[in-house]
């Protein structure tokens, strides 16, 4: 996927012009074994510049015993892109973990 800023802001001049993107993501894991309600856990104390704040998350049947991770997150688009939610997700070896990432919904929240 490359690299996307969604939405723009005319007056990004403080906290409340920002416009803030809610975004549902898809995990996979590679196996059954893998501990998804462990990395939603480990997922949620990430931090960094541009993330608003984390949502609900939670396991979701897919097949042969293997569950995926749908959690949520808030980013200001304007410091913070789909790229570098993708690449927190995969970072400090969670990719061992993680199969595939997928959006499955966004909302704009548009201030201003």
């Amino acid at each position: 996927m490359s690299s996307q800023k969604v939405g723009t802001v005319e007056d990004g001049e403080g906290k409340g012009s920002s416009n803030e993107i809610t975004f549902s993501y898809n995990l996979k894991p590679f196996s059954d074994e893998d501990d998804m309600e462990g990395l939603a856990a480990t997922l949620k104390t990430v931090t960094f510049d541009g993330l608003v704040k984390w949502g609900d998350h939670e396991l979701v049947k897919i097949a042969f015993g293997l569950k995926m991770l749908k959690i949520t997150v808030t980013i200001n688009d304007d410091v913070a892109s789909t790229d570098d939610l993708e690449a927190m997700f995969l970072d400090d070896g969670r990719d061992d973990v993680i199969q595939s990432v997928e959006i499955c919904d966004m909302i704009a929240d548009q201030q201003g």
